[in-house]
Order: structure tokens, then C-alpha cells, then sequence
């Protein structure tokens, strides 16, 4: 089989792989279509214990751990300049230290075109990477926009797409959930709560008591399922104009879908807003992937569905079905405030931390302590707190060896540390604990509900299954890579798994439950 025409790389934020079995008896559309038609990977895990949105598309654009390519989480603190950096620097790769998916096939295609779109500026510039043609996200003004890095200014075919994208007709629309069986929902767990602001339910208005459309439309339509069908319909205008897949010679195309991380965010994984989301995700992938068919035909297309993390249940939610599960209170955050007053009882009096935490050095210097040992006193400090599972410090971190398969959570710690960005202690919190008081749900951990992730592919004439085989989201580009016909560099941490997918054991076929 020669090289798929065009191999689409898609990102869903915040999707938990168990979502697909949850709802798999709704998913009648794209999801579906994935399921029913792919090749699913039913235990794929990132590898890092950080699992945020940057070191989770990172990861799957490069097949590179947070510790290589650098990019380990969101927000950092530059120790250099002593203040927090973005992952992007102003719409830029340039913080990325690994080549990515696209730079690989640009290297080996002299012709080869690569594009994004995502919801976020992260997603698009982070899946696409330095040598992109172009990398689009949202401008939250209701259309999409580049940075100078990647054009000094917008095409033409992108005003057009943004002044016909019609989101100002959504003007007065409210977000209603499609029509559902009751007693269907209760089955599959979706639940309403009530936390005062979080309340979640239906309907769902967007912006301010206005009689226009302006910031705070366009801003909180970023929050809507809305949002994915825009980014599809964008990606399909621009396999349209730039002719994506339209030869023999392999073309990229990464598309994130932002939506449902918010929903998860605001409302929780079992929230009907969260359901509705997914629903209508299914819809804009059935409408996308029959394009695709139209446009190119999918035994020329290589597809891959996954994600860059998972998300934890409201502690509110587990109580109430007599599980364990807490949210942030008034003892962690005490014990988090009393831990420079600690320092100095055990140290001596001093100035210790700056965010992070990382070390002041002015500190160690003025007292003569060495790091590690102060490393290990902010260790010892976060772990009498409640909820801190187990922190972990640079010198022990940097001991674990990346030479040989790890397993376990100090490897997965060792994965997101980077010596020259990450702190001097990463703090591990307890499973199903929620570290923030005013949002619903979150992310971040090392455990299964965080770094369990689909891995599906799906055209090219590969014959559907699913492997239980343990893979990871690193494997994924090395993977699509060899499809195209491409050699990723040696310093990668993900295998191609291509070679190997026929001798992998397949458990099942279709929709089913694991």
C-alpha cells in the first residue's frame, strides 16, 4: 500500500477514553463511524504525569515525553527572567525542542503541505509545529486567526471563511441538549448538580444582557459545541483551498476540538452538558469524515482520534455514589500557606520559594544550605498537608534513569520533568482529589482517570480491531509517520507501532463494551 494522500491528526480536548463505551450506544455519527471502522487502541496512556493541554498535544505531535520536547505543562516560571511564560511565545513554536510530526514530513516531502486549526492557540501551533504552512485558532471575536510566525497576515480564503462563518447568527440562540431518553441517560450515570455557580443543566445562554453581539458573545461561545463545528467546517475550507491530499504526495492536517474541555471544566464528566457535547462532536465528525470522502476518498486518507488527557469526576458526584473524592478546603489550602512560615522553623529564616515551587537561590545562598537538602524540607512541608499524596523533588526526579522502559509513578513524574523549566518539587495530589474550589472539574495527575486516552485509526484500508495491547500517545506519531513513509529521528520516545499492528491481538470488533 502506497502513502495515504493526506493523514488527518485530530485532538479532542479533555476526552476520557471511557467516554467512547459510556456512550457508545449514542454514537451513531463520526464517534461511531471510529468504532466501528478503526483500529482502536484500548489501553493507550501518555506516558507524563503532568497531563495538561501543552504537554499533551506536544506529546502526540512530536512522540517526544514533556521532558524532551520541553513543553511541561501550560504556564511555567522562567527561572532566567523570574516570571511565568506561556507555552507559545507569542504564537510561536519556538519553546518546543522537538521536531513534530509535520517538520518530519516536510523534511522528507519537499511538496508536502501541513496545516492546523484548533480551538486554542496551543492545540493548533503545538500540533503543527515550526515548519507549518499555517497554524489557526480561535480569535474570540468569532473567527480564526495565525500569528506572525507563521504569516505576516491573514489569507484572503480565511477573511472570507470568518465574515460567512455566521456565529453572530447564534445571537440569541440558546444551547438546548438534543432530545433524550430520561431513563437512557440515568443509565449511562449523567447527572445535574448543584454548586451554586456551577450549577449545571439546560438551556444555556451566551454573553451579557446585550442587544448586539460583541466580547462576551463571542468569548463564551468558545464554551459551546458550536465551537467544533466551526473548526471543522474551517478545516474543510482549507483542504478545499490549499489542496490538501489533492496528489500522491503525503499532506498533514491536525484538527483540535476545544469544546469539550470546557464543558468538562465548568460542569463535570457526567454532566449532561459534557453528553451533549460528545453528541454533537459525533455529528461534526460524521459531516467532516463524509467530506473527506467526497473530497479525497478515505482509502487515500490515514485518520487518527485522540487526545491530549482525561478528566476527574466531582468529588461532589463520587460521595454521592458513596465513593471516595474531595474538593480543595480550608485545611490544605492553611497547611499550603504555612509552608515558607515551616521553612524557616526547620531551615532558617529566609525568603525560600518563588511559584513553582521553585527555589530562591538568592536563599540558598545567603544560608549556605545546600539544594537538596532544602529540596527535601519543601517535600517534607507539602507532604504534612492533606490531600499530598507524595512530592517529588529535582534530585530525586533527575535520578530516574530515561535509558530504560519505566514503569510506575516516579517514571511518569520523570517524563514531565524538564531540568531547566520545571520546579524544584511537583507535587503529587491524591487520587480524586479536586485542587481547585470554583471549577467544576480539572486535570493534571498521573492517574488513570487523566492519562487514559483514545488512540484510534481509522482509512487507508486498514482493517478494523481493537488491540489491548498497552500503548502510548508517544507511539502515535513515530506511527503515522511510518504510514507516510517517513523516518522520525532517532531521538524520539514513541515507537512505530505500524509494523507490528497484525501480530498485536485483537480482542474485538464494532461497537461493544470492553
Amino acid at each position: 500500500m502506497g502513502a495515504p494522500r493526506l493523514v488527518v491528526v485530530m485532538v479532542v480536548d479533555q476526552m476520557r477514553a471511557d467516554y467512547l463505551d459510556r456512550f457508545d450506544i449514542l454514537l451513531t455519527g463520526g464517534l461511531g463511524t471510529f468504532l466501528e471502522s478503526g483500529v482502536r487502541f484500548t489501553e493507550a496512556h501518555h506516558r507524563h504525569a503532568i497531563t495538561n493541554t501543552g504537554p499533551g498535544h506536544a506529546t502526540i505531535s512530536t512522540g517526544c515525553d514533556p521532558a524532551r520536547h520541553g513543553i511541561i505543562t501550560n504556564y511555567w516560571l522562567d527561572r532566567q527572567r523570574g516570571d511565568e511564560v506561556y507555552a507559545l511565545d507569542e504564537g510561536a513554536p519556538t519553546r518546543l525542542e522537538c521536531s513534530t510530526l509535520g517538520d518530519w514530513l516536510k523534511s522528507r516531502y519537499r511538496d508536502s503541505k501541513v496545516y492546523s486549526v484548533a480551538g486554542k492557540d496551543r492545540s493548533a501551533v503545538l500540533l503543527a509545529g515550526r515548519e507549518a504552512d499555517g497554524a489557526y485558532f480561535y480569535d474570540w471575536n468569532g473567527g480564526f486567526e495565525t500569528s506572525a510566525y507563521y504569516s505576516a497576515e491573514s489569507p484572503a480564503w480565511l477573511e472570507n471563511f470568518n465574515s460567512e462563518s455566521g456565529l453572530a447568527r447564534r445571537f440569541g440562540a440558546a444551547w438546548t441538549p438534543q432530545s433524550l431518553d430520561r431513563g437512557e441517560i440515568e443509565k449511562l450515570g449523567v447527572e445535574t448538580t448543584d454548586m451554586g455557580p456551577l450549577r449545571s443543566g439546560f438551556p444555556h445562554v451566551f454573553g451579557g444582557a446585550s442587544l448586539f453581539p460583541g466580547e462576551s458573545f463571542f468569548n463564551a461561545l468558545f464554551t459551546s459545541p458550536w465551537l467544533d463545528a466551526l473548526v471543522a467546517d474551517l478545516a474543510i475550507r482549507m483542504i478545499e483551498t490549499e489542496g490538501l491530499g489533492a496528489d500522491a504526495v503525503p499532506d498533514l492536517l491536525a484538527v483540535g476540538f476545544s469544546a469539550l474541555d470546557s464543558a468538562g471544566h465548568r460542569y463535570g464528566p457526567d454532566s449532561p452538558e459534557v453528553l451533549d457535547t460528545i453528541l454533537a462532536l459525533d455529528k461534526t465528525l460524521d459531516k467532516f469524515l463524509g467530506e473527506l470522502d467526497q473530497r479525497i476518498g478515505l482509502e487515500h486518507v490515514l485518520i487518527a482520534l485522540t487526545s491530549d488527557h482525561g478528566a476527574v469526576q466531582l468529588p461532589e458526584v463520587r460521595q454521592g455514589r458513596g465513593l471516595s473524592g474531595r474538593r480543595i478546603g480550608s485545611e490544605e489550602i492553611l497547611c499550603l500557606q504555612g509552608i515558607e512560615k515551616r521553612l524557616d522553623e526547620k531551615l532558617a529564616p529566609s525568603d525560600w520559594l518563588r511559584a513553582g515551587p521553585v527555589l530562591n537561590d538568592s536563599a540558598l545562598e545567603e544560608t549556605g544550605i545546600a539544594r537538596t537538602a532544602a529540596e527535601a524540607a519543601v517535600a517534607e512541608a507539602l507532604e504534612a498537608c492533606p490531600s499530598v499524596a507524595r512530592a517529588w523533588t529535582r534530585g530525586e526526579l533527575l535520578t530516574v534513569s530515561g535509558d530504560e522502559p519505566q514503569v510506575g509513578v516516579a517514571a511518569a513524574f520523570a517524563r514531565s520533568y524538564h531540568p531547566n523549566r520545571s520546579p524544584d518539587v511537583l507535587i503529587q495530589w491524591d487520587e480524586h482529589f479536586m485542587p481547585y474550589p470554583a471549577t467544576a472539574s480539572t486535570h493534571g495527575s498521573v492517574y488513570r482517570y487523566d492519562t487514559w486516552v483514545p488512540m484510534i485509526l481509522m482509512g487507508a484500508n486498514l482493517s478494523p480491531g481493537w488491540i489491548e495491547t498497552p500503548a502510548a500517545t508517544t507511539d502515535l506519531a513515530p506511527t503515522l509517520a511510518g504510514f507516510a513513509g517517513v523516518a522520525p529521528p532517532d531521538e524520539i520516545d514513541g515507537v512505530d507501532l505500524g509494523p507490528s499492528l497484525a501480530d498485536r491481538k485483537v480482542v474485538s470488533q464494532g461497537k461493544a463494551g470492553l
